[in-house]
């Protein structure tokens, strides 16, 4: 596959979220997708705060008993806020 540009990333690993990341960090500093939208449990803000020093803006989706999905937008690209809100 000749994939050049991934625009959306939907992440749902089990507990595994932070070695995802850490795997695509060299496709996030080089050609980051516009939007990651992540399952993770509640407390996971070294995830957050990894993904924010990567350039992105984060949305609490929703939460349902421990986990929680958010939302991921790079801050070049504010117009996607408003999906988020």
């Amino acid at each position: 596959m000749n994939i050049e540009k991934v625009d959306i990333v939907k992440i749902d690993v089990e507990g595994h979220e932070d070695k995802v990341i850490r795997g695509m960090e060299g496709l996030l500093k080089r050609k980051a997708p516009r939007v990651l939208v992540v399952e993770t449990k509640k407390g996971n803000y070294g995830l957050r705060k990894a993904l924010v020093e990567l350039g992105y803006k984060v949305v609490k989706l929703d939460c349902w008993n421990s986990t929680c999905n958010y939302g991921f937008y790079r801050a070049v690209y504010e117009k996607f806020s408003g999906l988020f809100n």
